[in-house]
Protein backbone atom coordinates (compact mmCIF):
# COMPACT_ATOMS: atom_id res chain seq x y z
CA UNK A 1 0.00 0.00 0.00
CA UNK A 2 3.32 2.58 0.59
CA UNK A 3 4.66 1.58 -1.99
CA UNK A 4 1.41 2.11 -4.34
CA UNK A 5 0.76 5.35 -2.74
CA UNK A 6 4.35 6.76 -3.46
CA UNK A 7 4.16 5.39 -7.08
CA UNK A 8 0.78 7.92 -7.39
CA UNK A 9 -1.49 4.52 -7.48
CA UNK A 10 -4.31 6.09 -6.21
CA UNK A 11 -6.59 5.27 -9.00
CA UNK A 12 -5.73 1.85 -9.05
CA UNK A 13 -5.89 1.21 -5.67
CA UNK A 14 -9.55 2.15 -5.97
CA UNK A 15 -10.16 0.01 -8.82
CA UNK A 16 -8.92 -2.75 -6.86
CA UNK A 17 -11.04 -1.90 -3.77
CA UNK A 18 -13.64 -2.40 -6.36
CA UNK A 19 -12.96 -5.92 -7.91
CA UNK A 20 -12.56 -7.11 -4.25
CA UNK A 21 -15.79 -5.84 -2.57
CA UNK A 22 -17.93 -7.39 -6.53
CA UNK A 23 -15.34 -10.50 -6.58
CA UNK A 24 -17.26 -11.13 -9.57
CA UNK A 25 -14.68 -13.72 -10.51
CA UNK A 26 -11.36 -15.00 -8.87
CA UNK A 27 -8.52 -12.97 -8.39
CA UNK A 28 -5.55 -13.95 -6.24
CA UNK A 29 -3.38 -11.75 -7.89
CA UNK A 30 -3.40 -8.10 -9.08
CA UNK A 31 -0.40 -6.56 -11.05
CA UNK A 32 0.00 -3.28 -10.54
CA UNK A 33 2.45 -1.48 -13.23
CA UNK A 34 5.51 0.48 -11.58
CA UNK A 35 8.69 2.01 -12.56
CA UNK A 36 11.50 0.66 -10.61
CA UNK A 37 14.61 3.28 -11.92
CA UNK A 38 14.59 2.98 -15.90
CA UNK A 39 12.53 -0.08 -15.85
CA UNK A 40 8.80 -0.76 -16.00
CA UNK A 41 7.83 -3.79 -13.88
CA UNK A 42 4.59 -5.03 -12.14
CA UNK A 43 4.17 -4.36 -8.75
CA UNK A 44 1.43 -7.75 -7.82
CA UNK A 45 -0.39 -7.21 -5.15
CA UNK A 46 -2.07 -10.74 -3.41
CA UNK A 47 -5.48 -10.46 -3.03
CA UNK A 48 -5.42 -13.71 -0.23
CA UNK A 49 -4.25 -12.96 3.02
CA UNK A 50 -2.39 -16.90 2.85
CA UNK A 51 0.27 -15.98 -0.37
CA UNK A 52 2.83 -16.05 1.12
CA UNK A 53 4.60 -16.61 -1.56
CA UNK A 54 4.40 -13.30 -3.05
CA UNK A 55 4.99 -11.43 0.28
CA UNK A 56 8.74 -12.70 0.84
CA UNK A 57 10.86 -10.32 1.81
CA UNK A 58 14.20 -9.70 -0.14
CA UNK A 59 16.65 -8.55 2.68
CA UNK A 60 19.27 -6.16 1.77
CA UNK A 61 19.14 -3.41 3.86
CA UNK A 62 20.63 -4.80 7.40
CA UNK A 63 20.77 -2.44 10.59
CA UNK A 64 23.61 -2.76 13.18
CA UNK A 65 24.29 -5.63 14.83
CA UNK A 66 22.02 -7.58 12.84
CA UNK A 67 24.42 -9.89 11.14
CA UNK A 68 27.82 -11.22 13.14
CA UNK A 69 29.80 -10.80 10.59
CA UNK A 70 28.93 -6.86 9.69
CA UNK A 71 28.17 -5.63 12.62
CA UNK A 72 27.92 -2.09 10.96
CA UNK A 73 25.19 -2.91 8.23
CA UNK A 74 24.25 -1.12 5.23
CA UNK A 75 22.20 1.74 7.02
CA UNK A 76 23.36 4.86 7.04
CA UNK A 77 22.08 6.96 10.51
CA UNK A 78 22.32 10.26 10.10
CA UNK A 79 23.03 12.99 12.90
CA UNK A 80 19.77 14.27 14.37
CA UNK A 81 21.36 18.00 13.67
CA UNK A 82 21.22 16.55 9.60
CA UNK A 83 17.94 15.55 9.10
CA UNK A 84 15.97 18.89 7.53
CA UNK A 85 12.79 18.40 5.96
CA UNK A 86 14.58 18.31 2.72
CA UNK A 87 15.52 14.79 3.14
CA UNK A 88 12.08 13.41 3.42
CA UNK A 89 10.88 15.35 0.03
CA UNK A 90 9.44 12.22 -1.60
CA UNK A 91 10.58 9.69 0.54
CA UNK A 92 8.44 7.19 2.31
CA UNK A 93 9.28 7.69 6.04
CA UNK A 94 8.85 4.76 8.62
CA UNK A 95 8.59 5.97 11.92
CA UNK A 96 9.22 2.77 14.32
CA UNK A 97 11.55 2.07 17.66
CA UNK A 98 15.14 -0.28 17.32
CA UNK A 99 15.27 -0.31 21.41
CA UNK A 100 15.35 -4.42 21.82
CA UNK A 101 13.26 -3.53 25.21
CA UNK A 102 10.47 -2.57 23.47
CA UNK A 103 10.08 -6.04 22.59
CA UNK A 104 9.86 -5.65 18.66
CA UNK A 105 12.73 -7.65 17.48
CA UNK A 106 11.72 -10.63 15.08
CA UNK A 107 14.12 -12.95 13.95
CA UNK A 108 14.74 -12.87 9.89
CA UNK A 109 16.86 -14.83 8.21
CA UNK A 110 20.16 -12.27 7.92
CA UNK A 111 19.55 -12.12 11.74
CA UNK A 112 17.44 -10.62 14.62
CA UNK A 113 15.84 -7.13 13.14
CA UNK A 114 13.50 -4.57 14.55
CA UNK A 115 9.92 -4.56 13.31
CA UNK A 116 10.97 -0.99 11.56
CA UNK A 117 13.52 -2.40 9.74
CA UNK A 118 11.57 -5.34 8.33
CA UNK A 119 9.14 -2.86 6.73
CA UNK A 120 11.77 -0.91 5.31
CA UNK A 121 12.77 -4.14 3.70
CA UNK A 122 9.59 -5.35 2.24
CA UNK A 123 8.99 -1.77 0.84
CA UNK A 124 12.50 -1.91 -0.34
CA UNK A 125 12.04 -4.92 -2.27
CA UNK A 126 8.74 -3.46 -4.04
CA UNK A 127 10.42 -0.59 -5.20
CA UNK A 128 13.18 -2.08 -6.69
CA UNK A 129 11.38 -4.42 -8.10
CA UNK A 130 12.70 -7.51 -6.05
CA UNK A 131 9.03 -9.23 -5.35
CA UNK A 132 9.22 -13.14 -5.88
CA UNK A 133 7.31 -13.78 -9.46
CA UNK A 134 5.81 -17.18 -9.58
CA UNK A 135 7.25 -19.25 -12.62
CA UNK A 136 5.71 -20.84 -15.04
CA UNK A 137 4.00 -24.38 -14.27
CA UNK A 138 6.48 -26.49 -15.89
CA UNK A 139 9.77 -25.01 -14.18
CA UNK A 140 9.45 -26.75 -10.51
CA UNK A 141 8.71 -30.46 -12.35
CA UNK A 142 11.55 -29.58 -15.08
CA UNK A 143 14.08 -28.51 -12.12
CA UNK A 144 12.77 -31.75 -9.77
CA UNK A 145 13.32 -33.90 -12.74
CA UNK A 146 16.87 -32.89 -13.44
CA UNK A 147 17.72 -33.42 -9.97
CA UNK A 148 16.15 -37.06 -9.62
CA UNK A 149 18.10 -37.69 -12.60
CA UNK A 150 21.28 -36.57 -11.21
CA UNK A 151 20.59 -38.22 -7.63
CA UNK A 152 20.24 -41.53 -9.43
CA UNK A 153 23.55 -41.25 -11.26
CA UNK A 154 25.31 -40.09 -8.04
CA UNK A 155 23.71 -42.66 -5.73
CA UNK A 156 24.48 -45.54 -8.65
CA UNK A 157 27.96 -45.70 -7.29
CA UNK A 158 27.82 -45.82 -3.99
CA UNK A 159 27.98 -49.02 -3.02
CA UNK A 160 27.55 -49.04 1.15
CA UNK A 161 24.82 -47.72 3.47
CA UNK A 162 27.78 -44.97 5.17
CA UNK A 163 28.30 -43.69 1.38
CA UNK A 164 24.17 -43.32 0.52
CA UNK A 165 23.56 -41.46 3.75
CA UNK A 166 26.62 -38.82 3.58
CA UNK A 167 25.35 -38.59 0.11
CA UNK A 168 22.30 -37.83 1.07
CA UNK A 169 22.99 -35.38 4.16
CA UNK A 170 25.09 -33.45 1.97
CA UNK A 171 23.08 -33.37 -0.95
CA UNK A 172 20.05 -32.23 1.49
CA UNK A 173 22.36 -29.94 3.72
CA UNK A 174 24.74 -28.57 1.02
CA UNK A 175 23.57 -28.32 -2.34
CA UNK A 176 19.85 -27.42 -0.82
CA UNK A 177 20.89 -25.06 1.42
CA UNK A 178 23.18 -23.20 -1.67
CA UNK A 179 20.45 -23.75 -4.20
CA UNK A 180 17.73 -22.25 -2.19
CA UNK A 181 19.85 -19.07 -1.14
CA UNK A 182 21.06 -18.94 -4.64
CA UNK A 183 18.11 -19.13 -7.12
CA UNK A 184 16.03 -17.27 -4.69
CA UNK A 185 18.84 -14.26 -4.55
CA UNK A 186 19.13 -14.20 -7.91
CA UNK A 187 15.19 -14.88 -9.48
CA UNK A 188 13.25 -14.69 -6.39
CA UNK A 189 12.09 -18.69 -6.94
CA UNK A 190 12.57 -21.05 -4.29
CA UNK A 191 12.80 -24.83 -6.18
CA UNK A 192 12.41 -27.98 -4.30
CA UNK A 193 16.16 -29.56 -4.45
CA UNK A 194 15.21 -31.41 -1.28
CA UNK A 195 12.70 -33.61 -2.41
CA UNK A 196 14.33 -35.26 -5.26
CA UNK A 197 17.50 -36.15 -3.78
CA UNK A 198 15.30 -37.36 -0.29
CA UNK A 199 13.03 -39.49 -2.32
CA UNK A 200 16.27 -40.99 -4.62
CA UNK A 201 18.24 -41.44 -1.29
CA UNK A 202 15.45 -42.79 0.56
CA UNK A 203 15.43 -45.57 -2.01
CA UNK A 204 19.09 -46.37 -2.05
CA UNK A 205 19.25 -46.46 1.45
CA UNK A 206 16.26 -48.97 2.09
CA UNK A 207 18.02 -51.15 -0.55
CA UNK A 208 21.62 -50.94 0.93
CA UNK A 209 19.25 -51.81 4.44
CA UNK A 210 17.81 -54.51 2.35
CA UNK A 211 21.59 -55.99 1.14
CA UNK A 212 23.09 -55.85 4.94
CA UNK A 213 19.98 -57.72 6.03
CA UNK A 214 19.84 -60.52 3.51
CA UNK A 215 23.91 -60.91 3.59
CA UNK A 216 22.94 -61.47 8.01
CA UNK A 217 20.41 -64.13 6.69
CA UNK A 218 23.09 -65.62 4.36
CA UNK A 219 25.70 -65.80 7.32
CA UNK A 220 23.06 -67.15 9.63
CA UNK A 221 22.16 -69.87 7.33
CA UNK A 222 26.02 -70.56 6.36
CA UNK A 223 26.73 -70.75 10.07
CA UNK A 224 23.84 -73.29 10.99
CA UNK A 225 25.11 -75.37 7.91
CA UNK A 226 28.49 -75.81 9.29
CA UNK A 227 27.36 -76.58 12.38
CA UNK A 228 24.83 -79.77 10.86
CA UNK A 229 27.97 -80.68 8.80
CA UNK A 230 30.24 -80.97 11.94
CA UNK A 231 27.55 -82.33 14.18
CA UNK A 232 27.40 -85.18 11.46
Amino acid sequence: MAVALHKGKEKELENLESLVIQRKKKIDVYPLPIETGKEKKKLLLPLEENDLYLQRIRFRLIPQDCIKGSKEGNIRVYPIENLTPQRFKNKIVIIGNSDPERGDVLSTPVGDMAGMFIHVNAIHTLLKGLQPRRTQWWVSPLINLFIILCAAYLFHYMDTLWKDLLVMMVGIFGLGAVGYFWFFKSSGIFPNFVFGIAAVGYIEIMNSLKDILVKGKKKKRSKKARRVKDKK
